[in-house]
């Protein structure tokens, strides 16, 4: 059954078996979903555009099978020099696309949270914690699998923890911002 198509409920308890085929890079891209979901409810009832690609939660719910498909992989092919660095070059791809949308859906949280009404803004606010996470995962995942497989770290992973920390940082500004805003 696809991840789509389970209940929450399915999903807490897939979450929750001692495997490490469903972990934290696919919660953490279901975590995109919902912060998609939320971010599009708000845009639609202030009646802002925002971009098409952050349009569809479901995105999210597929790269999350992908990712749990592809830790399958790259555990299977560990016994096999040959496939193992095609398998790590897939996985590493989807949590690479994870991080890349997360970060993108999160930046445009922040352009819209002056945009919206003020009691929107929280909803705002965990959209983009949200993304966070989820980015984050994905960038956890790909030192986790470099680092199971003795690869060396590339430079693409580096550049993407700067990126995680600019939008930290962005994200705690936006909050202070937000609060700010609201306290006056």
């Amino acid at each position: 059954m696809a991840l789509k198509d389970w209940t929450v409920e399915e999903f807490l308890q897939r979450t929750a078996f001692p495997s490490p085929a469903w972990a934290g890079g696919s919660a953490g891209a279901v975590a995109a979903a919902v912060a998609t979901a939320l971010t599009s409810k708000i845009a639609a009832i202030s009646q802002l555009d925002y971009p098409d690609t952050l349009d569809d939660p479901e995105q999210f719910l597929i790269l999350a099978e992908r990712d749990m498909q592809g830790y399958r992989q790259l555990q299977n092919d560990r016994a096999n020099p040959q496939a193992l660095p095609k398998s790590l070059k897939a996985s590493l791809a989807v949590s690479s696309a994870i991080l890349t949308l997360c970060i993108e859906g999160a930046y445009v949280v922040g352009a819209l949270l002056p945009r919206v009404k003020p009691v929107m803004r929280p909803d705002l606010l965990v959209a983009a914690q949200l993304y966070y996470s989820g980015a984050f995962s994905a960038w956890i995942n790909m030192q986790s699998n470099l680092g199971a497989v003795g690869s060396a770290i590339p430079d693409i992973v580096a550049q993407q923890q700067n990126q995680l920390e600019r939008l930290r940082c962005s994200i705690d500004t936006w909050v202070q911002q937000c609060t700010l805003r609201e306290s006056i």
